[in-house]
């Protein structure tokens, strides 16, 4: 579940932000109305980096298959 907040709602409600993201919402912080960052909690963070270390072993794997394959 994502919110949308401003910077000036962040300041001003922080413990209910935090809360929030230990019940699991993520945040899209707003400044002027244009999105400038997004507040996710750490267990969502974790599965993100998690994910993104798989998809950089899987492109280093591709690229040595590519190379191999090139050579021949």
């Amino acid at each position: 579940m994502q919110e949308f907040i401003n910077v000036n709602e962040l300041q001003n409600e922080t413990p209910k932000v935090v809360k929030g993201l230990e019940e699991g919402k993520n945040f899209v912080l707003m400044r002027y109305s244009k999105p400038v960052g997004v507040l996710i909690g750490y267990e969502d963070y974790e599965k993100l980096m998690h994910s993104l270390g798989n998809h950089v072993e899987e492109c280093k794997a591709c690229i040595k298959d590519f190379k191999i394959t090139a050579k021949k």
